[in-house]
């Protein structure tokens, strides 16, 4: 089989080609990150029960869900958390590897199941489920210099900015941080209403009878008696839009005295929340936190939130601006510069060490070839197992420097010997080398391969930090075997000469 791979050296210069090219075409694709995905992936429950405080909510809201999620398939636990002003949030971790598109369906049956028992209020503004991403890449903070309230700008921010980030390739989730949501504010005078003997649910029931957007219908609409040549469709009011309609809604009426939202209460547009306050420099500002989805590349998706930051600030009205307060690439680059520096420094040593031990051009220029044939070729198999270039990915491909160039060496020292002791000629020394060698060859490949492979089956995080490192040299050191039973002995024949000739 291998004195084919000799007399066809295209043929195995091209599948070397190939190889390469895959390597190159999947460098691309790989994720790129500091340390691999170890972190489990979460679901997030959120909802809201105004006015309540921690222990209803835990009652009402948190033991009704939580008795209904537990035991979801692949969950390894979950945590909540319950605030003062009615938020509740419910974070459900599974385990490492779970992909929830599979799991995603059977949380969201077991919530429908806990809907119908909350509260009626919390079933009307929506218990929400998302999936959440724990790997921050970055936070974006926005600012105006006093133009504008942060009430506005946080609306601005939202409708703006929020929106557009979202669409970015590899963005998994933002999160905003003091951030204003237009809102009508009542503020009620509790002495007031006690003169008046109104209770809260008196103008919550108000509000809620008053404020409301119903169809008028249709003049003219079929079926008619023939008379009506045209039909309109009726418009009425809808929505209150400003505070003044709001101030006016009437609470009680007797006779011709009402009581109206005014003569108890304050009503301004304001903030729907004003329990968090997010400051940079001493200054409010609006921050987003942006976090990485686990399949992107974390300096690729870095710059395309760059670019689109850049954008969107042309079109920032005067007097808002934005800075990056965070930026979590700067340590991945910081981190993979010092390992490339390394993996130069390695290529380099290797290379001389060849050199000063065969003493001759063209013998080191062959396991020097096998070299980017090897390395490169790795990546593709980093791409087919779903692996990222990480710091653990790329210390294997430091590590196996050393190693794919081993078996290149052992078929050149061995082809040299032949033509020096049997006074054959190259072609010829290297098919005799291949007889003699091949299957030492592939003795080493699975020694390698046996030494390094079981510690990609440690349980936990520990395996999922070395699975990464041993299955890359594992690859690296199979793509080198195969280069030395078919390009090094092809290129041995058309490379070396018979000294003796």
């Amino acid at each position: 089989m291998f004195r084919f791979f000799i007399k066809n050296p295209v043929f195995s210069s091209v599948m070397a080609i190939i190889i390469v090219i895959c390597g190159l075409a999947s460098t691309f694709s790989l994720p790129l990150a500091e340390y691999p995905n170890i972190t489990p992936p979460t679901l997030t429950i959120s909802a809201h029960y105004p006015g309540s405080n921690a222990k209803v909510l835990e009652r009402t809201v948190a033991t009704p869900i939580e008795d209904q999620i537990n035991g979801a398939s692949d969950m390894i636990y979950m945590n909540s958390t319950m605030s003062s002003n009615g938020d509740y949030n419910l974070v459900i971790t599974f385990a490492t590897g779970t992909d929830l598109n599979n799991v995603i369906g059977d949380v969201l049956n077991r919530l429908n199941t806990a809907l119908p028992i909350l509260p009626q209020i919390v079933q009307n503004l929506g218990v929400t489920m998302r999936k959440s991403s724990q790997n921050l890449l970055m936070s974006v903070a926005i600012q105006s210099n006093g133009m504008y309230d942060n009430i506005y700008l946080s609306n601005y921010v939202y409708r703006s900015v929020y929106t557009e980030l979202s669409r970015v390739k590899g963005v998994g989730d933002i999160a905003m941080l003091g951030s204003r949501t237009y809102s009508m504010r009542v503020w009620l005078n509790p002495d007031k209403m006690a003169k008046l003997g109104i209770t809260v649910n008196d103008i919550v029931l108000a509000i809620k009878d008053q404020n409301i957007q119903v169809a008028v219908g249709q003049t003219g609409y079929p079926p008619t008696d023939g008379r009506d040549v045209l039909s309109f469709n009726l418009n009425g009011p809808g929505y209150y839009e400003n505070p003044e309609q709001f101030a006016n809604i009437v609470i009680l009426a007797n006779g011709n005295n009402y009581i109206r939202i005014k003569d108890v209460a304050r009503v301004e547009l304001g903030a729907l929340s004003y329990d968090t306050i997010s400051k940079l420099d001493d200054k409010e500002t609006v921050g987003l936190q942006i976090y990485l989805d686990p399949s992107a590349n974390q300096l690729a998706v870095h710059s395309l939130v760059i670019a689109a930051m850049d954008k969107l600030a042309k079109q920032f009205p005067d007097g808002i601006t934005y800075q990056i307060s965070f930026d979590n690439t700067k340590f991945v680059e910081k981190a993979l510069t010092n390992v490339f520096s390394t993996f130069r420094d390695a290529c380099i040593l290797v290379i001389l060490v060849i050199f000063i031990f065969l003493q001759k051009g063209k013998a080191t220029l062959i396991p020097i070839l096998t070299i980017p044939v090897s390395i490169i070729g790795t990546f593709a198999g980093m791409y087919a197992t779903g692996f990222s270039i990480n710091n653990l990915t790329l210390f294997g491909l430091i590590l196996s420097i050393g190693i794919v160039v081993d078996d290149s060496i052992v078929v050149i020292e061995n082809v040299e010997r032949v033509m020096h002791e049997k006074g054959l000629n190259a072609r010829d020394a290297s098919i005799q080398t291949m007889k003699e060698v091949a299957s030492a060859l592939i003795a080493i490949v699975l020694v390698l391969c046996c030494a390094f492979i079981p510690s990609a089956f440690l349980g936990g995080l520990t395996g999922i930090l070395y699975r990464q490192f041993a299955i890359t040299i594992s690859i690296a050191v199979v793509i080198s075997g195969f280069t030395a039973l078919t390009l090094t002995p092809a290129l041995c024949a058309i490379m070396l000469k018979n000294t003796n000739d």
